[in-house]
């Protein structure tokens, strides 16, 4: 994967995996989250957080979350299911 992130960027998307809670909702709803909704799910973020708000610099780009999936999807097949996330989110979050 090619791009490059801003620090601005970067700070977004790590208040985006912090909300492990609202990620981990759509997850458990829907038994896993794809990309497309995945990348909703981050604009609806940078759109209510308070930070993103401040600061339109802020945002998640879609190399962010493209590079999200590429990461956690274990078995390869374009999605997140609840292991993928909440196991691999959850640990991030205890190791801080």
């Amino acid at each position: 994967m090619e791009g490059e992130v801003t620090f601005k960027q970067f700070l977004a998307f790590q208040h985006f995996i912090d909300d492990v809670d609202n990620i981990k909702e759509k997850v458990i709803a829907y038994r896993y989250i794809n990309l497309d909704q995945l990348k909703k799910l981050a604009k609806e973020f940078c759109a209510e957080n308070k930070y993103c708000k401040k600061d339109k610099e802020m945002t998640i780009t879609d190399v962010q979350i493209e590079t999200m999936v590429k990461l956690l999807d274990l078995d390869d097949n374009g999605q997140l299911d609840q292991d993928e996330v909440i196991g691999i989110l959850e640990e991030r979050m205890m190791l801080g």
